[in-house]
């Protein structure tokens, strides 16, 4: 599954000053990339909504759309509980 799902991570994480450059890891892809996305072997991107956003052509190796589908997953936010205080007697 690893092959199939990537995710994007900000491009300044290699960017820090005394930092190595990291070696690419299998399912990660550098936001600068984001283009490319559809010249490798990956079915699903997982990444923000404003990563991928208005002018990039991602295509694949033929030069179709390398999306299908886009699906916008929500992480619901829990109101916090407000605890009524009892008057006190």
């Amino acid at each position: 599954m690893q092959d199939v799902v990537y995710h994007l991570v900000p491009d300044s994480l290699d960017d820090q000053p005394g930092e190595l450059v990291r070696q690419p890891e299998k399912g990660v892809l550098n936001r600068a990339d984001i283009e490319t996305f559809g010249q490798i072997k990956a079915k699903i991107l997982v990444a923000p909504m404003n990563a991928i956003r208005r002018g990039f052509n991602i295509l694949n190796i033929h030069g179709k759309a390398a999306f299908g589908a886009v699906y916008f997953l929500t992480r619901p936010i829990h109101t916090p509980m407000i605890h009524k205080r009892s008057p006190k007697k």
